[in-house]
C-alpha cells in the first residue's frame, strides 16, 4: 500500500480544505500544534479514506462542529492498481463513497460491497494493521516486552498479519464442523437404515411358518383323493344296500299285496252268505285263510327286519367311512389354510427382499459416502495442522530472526547496554551487554522498560514497513518524558532509516530542533466564529516552502 496524496475537509478540526502530497511530504517530518488542532486527526482521515470508518468513532462524530458534511479523498496504489477513493459523511443524508480502479468507477450494490471488494481484491495490507502502522500512540501499546501469551498472539495477528493465517484456521475449522454435521446427519441416517431392516428381519422372522408349499400342495392332492375314494365307497355302499333294500322292499310289497287278498278273503268267509244271491258261505276255508294270513304277517315282519337291518348296516358302514371323511376334510381345510399362509408369506417375502435390497443399496451408499466425509474431515485435521503449526512456524521462523537482527540494529545505534531477543514462541528475554544470561525484565526501571519497548517497536516497525511496503506513519507522542540527548539520538536514528519514498510523523508536544527533520507541518487553532476552532496548517519543507 503506497499513499501518493489525501485531501481533507470539513473532518474533525479540519475545516478548510487540507492536501498533502506525500510523494513531496517524504523524510523524517514533525507536526507541531496545540490540543485539538489536528495533528492526529490526519492519521485518523487516512484511515477513514481508506476503510470507511474511525475505531470506536461514530462517522457523524467526524463531521466539523456546525457542518453538514465532511469529505476525504485518497489516491494510492496496491497491488499494481492505481485507487482513487472520496468518502461523503452527511448528517441528513446519504453518505455515498466514490471509487476508481485504475480510472474507471467500481461499481458495487452498496457501500459495504465496495469495502469488501478493496480489502480482498485491491489492498494488500490488512485494516489492523495498517491502523497500528499509521498512528503509532506509545499508549496504545502494551509493553511488548512482557506479553503474555494471549497477547502474543493477538499482536502476532495483528501486527504481522497472522489473522489471515487464523481467520483462514477458524474457516478451515468451520468447514470441518460442517463436515462433522454432516457425518452425523450420515451416521443417524445410517442407523435408521440398519433399524429399518432389523425390523423388517425380525418381522418376518416372528411371522415365518414352518412348511413347504409344493409338498403342501401335494399334500392336498392327496386328501383330496382320499376324499374322492370315501365319496366312492359310500357311494358303493349306498348303491348296493340301496339296491337290496330294494329288492326286500319289493317283497314286502308283494306279501302286503297278498296279505291284503287274504284279508279280504277272510272277510268274506266271515260274512257267512253271498251279499249277492244270499247263498250261505263254505266256512271250511277260514282257519286255513287264517293260517295264511298269518303267515304272510310273518314273513313281512321277517322282510321288514331284514330291511331295518339293512339299513342299519348301510348307515353304520356309511358312519365309518364318514369318520375318515370329516377327518380327511379338516385336514384338507388345514393345508389349503396352510398354504394360502405360504402363498402370502412368500409375497410378502419377496416385497420383504426387494425393501431389504433397496434398504441395503441405501445403506451402502450412505457408508460411501460417510467415508468420503471421513476422508474430508481427515483432510481439513491435516491442513489445520499445517496452517496452525508448521505453517505458522515457518513464518514465525523467518521473521524472528529479522526482527531480532532489526531490534538489535536499533538498540545498538540507540547505544542500549542491552540484548533483546524474541525466541520463535514471540516470548521476549533481555540480557545485559557482555552477559550470556538474561535478566529479569520485571527488575527493569519504567524508564528502562520503555527505552527496551522503543527499541522493539521501531524493530517491528522496520520489519513491517520492509515487508508491506507502507509509506506514511505518525509516531504519536512516542519520543515524550525522554531526555533531550535520547530523543536526539531516535530522530538522528530514524532519519538514517527512513527509505526514499517513506514518510515518518513526529507528533509531540516536546520541543525539537528543525536540524533533525525534512520538514515540519505547523497547526494551530484559529476561531471561526465565537464558537468553534479550526485548525490551520503550514507545511514547510527545510529545502522548499510548501504553501
Amino acid at each position: 500500500m503506497y499513499l501518493q496524496k489525501i485531501r481533507i475537509e470539513r473532518f474533525k478540526s479540519i475545516y478548510d480544505p487540507l492536501t498533502i502530497d506525500f510523494e513531496e511530504v517524504n523524510g523524517f517530518w514533525r507536526i507541531n500544534g496545540p490540543v485539538g488542532a489536528g495533528k492526529t486527526t490526519i492519521g485518523e482521515a487516512i484511515i477513514f479514506g481508506l476503510f470507511g470508518d474511525v475505531r470506536g468513532k461514530n462517522n457523524s462524530a467526524l463531521i466539523s462542529w456546525g457542518e453538514k458534511n465532511a469529505c476525504v479523498e485518497v489516491w494510492c496504489t496496491s497491488r499494481g492498481h492505481s485507487i482513487y477513493i472520496k468518502r461523503v459523511i452527511s448528517q441528513s443524508s446519504a453518505s455515498p463513497t466514490y471509487v476508481e480502479i485504475d480510472g474507471d468507477e467500481m461499481v458495487a450494490t452498496n457501500k459495504r460491497d465496495i469495502q469488501h471488494q478493496l480489502a480482498e481484491e485491491y489492498y494488500d495490507i490488512s485494516r489492523i494493521t495498517m491502523e497500528l502502522l499509521c498512528i503509532i500512540s506509545f499508549n496504545g501499546f502494551k509493553s511488548l516486552a512482557t506479553l503474555n501469551t494471549q497477547d502474543s498472539k493477538q499482536f502476532l495477528d495483528q501486527v504481522f498479519g497472522f489473522y489471515i493465517l487464523s481467520n483462514y484456521v477458524d474457516r478451515c475449522k468451520n468447514e470441518r464442523t460442517l463436515v462433522r454435521n454432516s457425518m452425523n446427519e450420515k451416521n443417524s441416517q445410517i442407523y435408521a437404515i440398519t433399524s429399518q431392516i432389523n425390523k423388517i428381519e425380525q418381522i418376518s422372522e416372528m411371522a415365518r411358518i414352518e412348511g413347504d408349499l409344493n409338498k403342501v400342495t401335494a399334500d392336498i392332492v392327496e386328501k383330496d383323493a382320499q376324499i374322492k375314494q370315501c365319496n366312492n365307497k359310500i357311494f358303493e355302499i349306498n348303491t348296493r344296500y340301496g339296491k337290496e333294500i330294494g329288492e326286500l322292499n319289493q317283497k314286502l310289497a308283494e306279501i302286503k299285496a297278498l296279505g291284503t287278498n287274504k284279508a279280504k278273503e277272510i272277510k268274506f268267509i266271515e260274512q257267512g252268505k253271498c251279499p249277492t244271491c244270499g247263498a250261505p258261505i263254505d266256512q271250511s276255508q277260514l282257519e286255513i285263510k287264517k293260517r295264511e294270513k298269518e303267515a304272510l304277517l310273518e314273513q313281512y315282519a321277517m322282510i321288514d327286519k331284514q330291511i331295518k337291518d339293512r339299513r342299519t348296516e348301510q348307515n353304520n358302514e356309511v358312519a365309518l367311512v364318514n369318520t375318515d371323511l370329516v377327518m380327511y376334510n379338516s385336514e384338507r381345510d388345514e393345508l389349503n389354510k396352510q398354504k394360502t399362509r405360504l402363498i402370502e408369506q412368500e409375497k410378502r417375502a419377496k416385497i420383504n427382499k426387494g425393501e431389504i435390497t433397496k434398504l441395503k443399496k441405501d445403506l451402502k451408499d450412505e457408508n460411501k459416502e460417510l467415508d468420503t466425509l471421513k476422508a474430508d474431515e481427515q483432510q481439513w485435521n491435516e491442513l489445520i495442522d499445517i496452517l496452525s503449526s508448521d505453517i505458522r512456524n515457518k513464518i514465525m521462523s523467518s521473521f524472528i530472526p529479522l526482527l531480532n537482527t532489526n531490534i538489535g540494529y536499533y538498540t545498538s545505534q540507540l547505544q542500549l547496554p542491552y540484548i533483546v531477543v524474541f525466541d520463535d514462541n514471540f516470548k521476549c528475554s533481555v540480557n545485559l551487554q557482555g552477559f550470556n544470561q538474561p535478566i529479569s525484565i520485571s527488575s527493569l526501571s519504567t524508564g528502562q522498560l520503555k527505552i527496551v519497548d522503543i527499541s522493539i517497536i521501531l524493530g517491528v516497525l522496520k520489519t513491517i514497513m520492509s515487508s508491506s511496503n507502507f509509506n506514511v506513519c505518525l509516531l504519536d507522542e512516542l519520543l515524550s518524558n525522554m531526555d533531550a540527548d535520547l530523543r536526539q539520538l531516535i530522530c538522528k536514528v530514524l532519519k538514517e532509516n527512513i527509505r526514499d519514498n517513506q514518510t515518518i510523523f513526529i507528533i509531540s508536544h516536546t520541543e525539537f530542533e528543525d536540524k533533525n527533520f525534512d520538514g515540519v507541518i505547523n497547526t494551530k487553532l484559529i476561531y471561526r466564529d465565537n464558537i468553534h476552532r479550526s485548525s490551520k496548517f503550514e507545511i514547510t519543507k527545510f529545502t522548499t516552502p510548501i504553501l
